[in-house]
């Protein structure tokens, strides 16, 4: 009988953190390296954006037509777009797990953008374990920030101010049903809203190129009718499905103001000028009756890097 050479075939793709990882190997029984059609070892690495918040952000991706699910979708084959949103937190719990969370996204420096949108739990009633007093959401707001910046040191970062609600005052009957207990006021969430205004405001002195703010109230309320006293935030019901939280038009009005924002501001971070992480003009690509592996490959893994 004669000899059978075998020939043992590896390709391995994985994805690590945001990162589609390919390693291709041919071995020989005898053990010596063979030649492959594929790459020795590459690495498509794709940029990261974050998007950490309370229920608002978390929503975002949960609900039907979610800002943070229009913002994966707008960034689609561009860059990876990761929710770290936590429903009921506030400033003070969240302000500890800043870094860590960020480590978790994978490389720290594929991080591009970040998001930020804390306040409307610190502002609840000072009943509520939730709540956080005005100067300590500030000093905890700063330090989020700057911790942000400094664990993810080519990011960029937008603040947007806690949001308006539908209502002036919101009820809390869960507790006492025959005496409801105030559980927010329209006049508490401003009062947080100007606080997180003027910070931003403040830090962007030194950080104008990485730092911005989206006023959401702008954003949502017109003409600024809420620096009327009698203003009567209603007419905002059809942004919200409760009292607090966006139905899909709300979250599309959220999504709308973040792409334009992201885009006035670092215009190198708009979906639209981002490349894709692979390439999308197949009508240049060799195909497969033309037996082209290299001008294939080359055409794929333009954006690759070796390890």
């Amino acid at each position: 009988m004669s000899r059978i050479s075998l020939t043992l075939t590896l390709c391995l793709g994985v994805v690590i953190g945001g990162t589609l990882l390919f390693v291709v190997s041919s071995t020989s029984n005898s053990g010596k390296k063979m030649h492959s059609t594929g790459p020795s070892s590459l690495v498509i690495r794709h940029n990261q954006i974050v998007l950490i918040g309370d229920s608002l952000t978390e929503y975002g991706s949960s609900e039907p037509g979610g800002w943070a699910s229009l913002l994966t979708a707008e960034y689609s084959r561009r860059a990876t777009v990761s929710n770290r949103g936590y429903a009921s937190y506030n400033s003070w719990w969240l302000k500890f797990a800043i870094e860590p969370l960020l480590r978790d996204v994978g490389n720290v420096n594929r991080i591009k953008l970040v998001t930020l949108m804390l306040g409307s739990n610190d502002y609840v009633n000072e009943r509520y374990p939730k709540h956080v007093p005005l100067d300590m959401y500030i000093e905890n707001m700063k330090e989020i920030i700057q911790t942000i910046l400094r664990a993810a040191p080519h990011a960029k970062l937008l603040v947007m101010t806690p949001p308006p609600m539908k209502i002036r005052i919101a009820w809390d009957g869960e507790q006492s049903p025959s005496n409801p207990l105030v559980f927010v006021t329209i006049e508490d969430a401003k009062r947080y809203r100007d606080a997180c205004l003027s910070l931003v405001e403040s830090l962007k002195k030194d950080l104008e190129s990485r730092l911005d703010v989206l006023d959401t109230w702008n954003l949502f309320i017109k003409d600024k009718k809420y620096e009327n006293p009698s203003y009567d935030p209603s007419e905002l019901s059809h942004l919200f499905k409760d009292n607090r939280h966006f139905n899909a038009e709300g979250n599309r009005v959220l999504f709308d103001g973040v792409v334009a924002k992201t885009a006035s501001q670092w215009p190198e971070l708009s979906a639209t000028k981002m490349e894709t992480v692979l390439p999308l003009d197949w009508q240049n690509a060799p195909s497969a009756l033309s037996g082209d592996v290299d001008g294939a490959k080359k055409w794929v893994l333009k954006n690759a890097e070796e390890l």
